[in-house]
């Protein structure tokens, strides 16, 4: 299947806008602390979080600890469904990556479906 890159970069932008949003929340100095130990300790550069999830999930915990992770990862999806227009209600039995992944699939069928509302719009105005 071929990977449109337009939604994988929204999805990036998106993504790394609310974890910045996120981490400010905590302070500049614990962002900026944060974003170093994943460097440092774990070798994921904040540009690489959209690609590993997962890695920046287990690594988040490590620094902040479980608690500390939730509720920080909480505030990301909180942010990142607002820029959406949607409203985020918590986990709701799923974990963090799960919900990157349906925000990441909202993206795709919201630039889809723009894409297909524009190719009509266009045959209308023909």
């Amino acid at each position: 299947m071929a990977k449109n890159f337009a939604h994988g970069n929204n999805f990036e932008r998106l993504l790394l806008d609310a974890i910045d949003e996120s981490l400010n929340a905590l302070g500049e100095t614990v962002k900026a602390t944060v974003l170093f130990l994943l460097r440092k300790n774990f070798n994921l550069q904040r540009r690489e979080i959209p690609h590993n999830p997962r890695r920046f999930e287990l690594a988040f915990r490590k620094i902040l600890g479980k608690k500390g992770s939730e509720v920080v990862e909480d505030l990301i999806l909180k942010n990142l469904y607002t820029k959406l227009g949607f409203k985020h209600n918590g986990f709701d039995g799923e974990g963090f990556c799960e919900h990157l992944e349906k925000v990441r699939r909202m993206i795709e069928n919201k630039t889809i479906s723009q894409i297909w509302n524009s190719k009509l719009k266009y045959k209308g105005n023909a």
